[in-house]
């Protein structure tokens, strides 16, 4: 059973509830990983949670969220200023390099995020595949996770602009406010580097997923 299945037996029954106490804790969802995908059979246990909602990157709900990428640089609200998010200093051979993505934003009633690389120093690849996920938080009474909505990838040389982003989208089912962020991941070509993913800034857009 999925730990999601068993919350929805807790809402359902106070005997199971009383049972299930003492193993799963009521108040946050520490038992799941930090992001979930849309496609995921935990998104299908997710959404038929009694409570289930999108919901701002606010303090208070990235705090509920079991881990979150450490904040690398400024408040929110400076993050849109500036456009981007801190990013860490990558290393694989003599290349040294990251992976970047400006922060999330609507048009035309549809979210999406741009994610691209860049060379910091040394020698690096022409090209690097640049995976870009688009994610909303979304939480039930027990806690937040992040929600991958759209995925894109390509592979690129390094810089920002046409030609060199992956740009996952999402429509908008209505105008709530929900949070928002870009995770990218850069896999140089004929070269072995370490995992882990970049992010945007976390951001509040007035536009829930479809």
């Amino acid at each position: 059973m999925t730990a999601f299945a068993a919350l929805a037996l807790i809402a359902g029954s106070p005997a199971v509830a009383a049972n299930a106490a003492s193993s799963t804790p009521s108040t946050d969802l520490g038992h799941l990983p930090a992001v979930i995908s849309k496609d995921s059979p935990q998104y299908a246990a997710l959404v038929n949670t009694p409570g289930f909602h999108y919901a701002p990157a606010t303090a208070e709900n990235l705090a509920r969220i079991s881990t979150t990428a450490p904040s690398a640089g400024s408040s929110t609200s400076q993050a849109q200023s500036l456009g981007l998010q801190a990013t860490p200093l990558v290393t694989a051979g003599n290349c040294n390099f990251t992976g970047r993505a400006d922060y999330p934003h609507v048009t035309n009633f549809e979210a999406s995020v741009h994610g691209y690389w860049v060379v910091l120093s040394g020698t690096c690849p022409s090209t690097a595949k640049v995976t870009v996920d688009l994610q909303a938080v979304g939480c039930t009474p027990f806690g937040c996770v992040w929600i991958t909505q759209d995925t894109r990838s390509g592979t690129f040389t390094p810089g920002s602009g046409t030609g060199h982003w992956a740009t996952p989208h999402k429509a908008c089912a209505n105008a709530n406010t929900v949070g928002w962020r870009g995770q990218v991941d850069v896999d140089l070509t004929g070269v072995n580097d370490p995992s882990g993913y970049q992010y945007s800034a976390e951001v509040n857009l007035e536009c829930s997923p479809a």
